[in-house]
C-alpha cells in the first residue's frame, strides 16, 4: 500500500495550525462574596446561587442576622443569585446579579423591613441589596482599619453620627453624618480595645447605639454594620474583613 506522505504531513500542518487559532477554555477564578442580613424582622437568610435557584453545594449558604462574619467562594464574573428569608419561605430577592472580580471582595446587605407594615406606613423601608467593595490592603503593623455601614431601617434615622473612640472617651467633635444605606469610607484607628457610638445628628446626650468594648486587632480589617433587630433600637455588629 502506497502512503501519500505529503497529504498526511498537509492534514498534520492543518490540524495543527487550528488548534494553534483556538483559544483556550476560561480559567476559573474564583473571589469572595460576603452576604449579611441586616433586614429587620428577620432571623436568617438563606442565599442561593444560579437562576433556578439552586446552590453550588449540597445547602444553601446561610447568614444568621444580624452577622455574618464568613465569605463565600464564588466564581469571578456575573454571579447570579437569590436571598431566601427564613427558611426559604419568602424568597423576595430573585435571580439578583454582582459583578464579581479577582483579589476584590465585595459584602452584599440586605437591609429594608421584611413586612413594611412594621414601618407604621410613614417611611417604609423595602427590602433593599446594597453591594460594597471591601478593602484589601492591611494598615500599618500597629493599626487597625474600620469602615461602617448603616444598615438601620428605623424611621426617623435617615442619618446618624457615629463616633469611633477610645472607650472612656468623651463624645467630642462632629463628625460627617451618615446617612441611611451608605457607608463610611475605611479608615485607620490605634489597634486595641474601642468604642462605637451612635446618636442623632449633633446629639451627644443620648446614644441610639452603645457596642460597648470592640477590639481591633493590630493589622486586621473589619467593618461594623449598625442594624435595627427590632422596632425598639439599634444594634451593631463587627465583621472581620482581613
Amino acid at each position: 500500500m502506497k502512503v501519500n506522505v505529503g497529504r498526511i504531513g498537509l492534514l498534520l500542518a492543518s490540524s495543527l495550525a487550528l488548534a494553534a487559532c483556538t483559544p483556550p477554555p476560561p480559567e476559573v477564578v474564583n473571589t469572595q462574596v460576603r452576604f449579611v442580613n441586616a433586614a429587620a424582622g428577620s432571623t436568617t437568610m438563606n442565599v442561593f446561587y444560579g437562576e433556578t435557584p439552586k446552590n453550588t453545594s449540597p445547602v444553601p449558604y446561610g447568614s444568621v442576622f444580624p452577622k455574618a462574619d464568613a465569605y463565600a467562594i464564588v466564581p469571578s464574573g456575573g454571579l447570579t443569585y437569590s436571598l431566601c428569608l427564613d427558611g426559604l419561605l419568602t424568597c423576595t430577592k430573585k435571580d439578583q446579579t454582582i459583578d464579581t472580580a479577582k483579589d476584590k471582595p465585595k459584602t452584599v446587605v440586605l437591609v429594608g423591613t421584611k413586612d413594611t407594615s412594621d414601618d407604621t406606613g410613614t417611611n417604609p423601608r423595602p427590602l433593599e441589596i446594597l453591594s460594597f467593595s471591601d478593602e484589601t490592603t492591611i494598615p500599618a503593623s500597629d493599626k487597625a482599619k474600620i469602615r461602617v455601614i448603616h444598615a438601620a431601617s428605623v424611621p426617623g434615622a435617615n442619618n446618624v453620627d457615629i463616633y469611633i473612640t477610645d472607650p472612656n472617651a468623651p463624645l467630642s467633635g462632629l463628625p460627617p453624618a451618615l446617612e441611611y444605606k451608605k457607608s463610611y469610607d475605611y479608615r485607620e484607628v490605634a489597634a486595641g480595645t474601642l468604642r462605637l457610638r451612635v446618636t442623632a445628628p449633633g446629639v451627644t446626650s443620648s446614644l441610639l447605639v452603645d457596642s460597648g468594648p470592640l477590639t481591633l486587632a493590630a493589622g486586621k480589617v473589619y467593618t461594623a454594620v449598625i442594624f435595627n433587630p427590632d422596632a425598639a433600637g439599634f444594634g451593631v455588629g463587627l465583621l472581620t474583613d482581613k
